[in-house]
């Protein structure tokens, strides 16, 4: 999260967050890792930020898509079936940006849109004993 402004605001917020302590997010219960954040006792805790969202697909969990257009420049990943995720791609406000949003098909990252992937070709992809 940017600021000490922001993890309050996500926390009145209801918000799901978890917290870097050391090399590994953990989910903050009871705001222990939120507290750790602020107590500079703790330099494990680095950072928190807001858990992201999933959904469900053919029994995959993968990360919700992104919802909102973006800045012009920012980066995100594209879901494509037919070929792994290979790069981001920046935002330009064209057709094709705001009609992959409008699929569903954006994530912010790589790792997301190959899961995004993988569990769409779950749906028909070939066991290859068949």
């Amino acid at each position: 999260m940017k600021n000490d402004r922001e993890m309050l605001q996500a926390l009145l917020d209801d918000k799901t967050l978890v917290g870097n302590h050391g090399n590994e997010w953990i989910l903050s219960k009871d705001g222990f890792i939120v507290h750790n954040a602020f107590d500079k006792r703790y330099p494990d805790c680095t950072s928190v930020k807001i858990k992201q969202k999933t959904i469900k697909i053919n029994g995959f969990d993968v990360p919700e898509p992104m919802l909102e257009a973006l800045n012009n420049g920012e980066a995100y990943y594209v879901v494509e079936v037919q070929v792994p995720v290979k790069h981001k791609i920046e935002w330009e406000g064209d057709q094709r940006d705001f009609e992959w949003l409008r699929l569903g098909l954006l994530h912010s990252t790589k790792e997301g849109a190959e899961l995004h992937r993988e569990a769409l070709l779950s749906f028909t992809r070939r066991d290859e004993n068949e």
